[in-house]
């Protein structure tokens, strides 16, 4: 009983021990790339912007804004063809879309900073986002 209450005490949170587990480094860094220090080292913009980032309702409009970009992907491989080929219309759609998905990478950098650059959904939203661009500036 004694031995177990003497373990129990030595595990515990509460125990005098002084020895206290200690942030590693990388998170350290990862905190401070992500921006996910404390709040009095942010500024307010870069805290509204995660708030957004953060929000149900700027997901949700990204994940709409995906399908239906996909949905028109679809429908331009199916409609487009030599007779319809430069129609304004297939450029104007590219141009909106690739907005819708610039300003989130902006919205992102701004909450994110650097830190943005260490998820590799991240990494890959730009990738896509600066082959639609160089697919836009091919067409025109």
């Amino acid at each position: 009983e004694d031995r177990r209450r003497h373990v129990t005490e030595a595990f515990s949170p509460a125990s005098n021990c002084d020895v206290q587990p200690k942030q590693s480094s990388s998170a350290t860094v990862m905190q401070s790339l992500m921006g996910t220090q404390d709040d009095a080292s942010m500024g307010l913009m870069q805290l509204r912007f995660i708030s957004i980032v953060h929000s149900l309702n700027f997901s949700m409009f990204i994940t709409i804004a995906i399908f239906v970009n996909i949905i028109h992907i679809f429908i331009e491989q199916g409609a487009r063809n030599a007779d319809n080929e430069h129609h304004p219309i297939w450029i104007a759609l590219e141009v909106c879309f690739n907005v819708i998905f610039l300003v989130e990478f902006l919205i992102k950098i701004v909450a994110f900073r650097l830190g943005y650059f260490v998820s590799m959904s991240n990494l890959f939203d730009l990738f896509l986002l600066v082959f639609g661009w160089l697919g836009i500036v091919m067409d025109i």
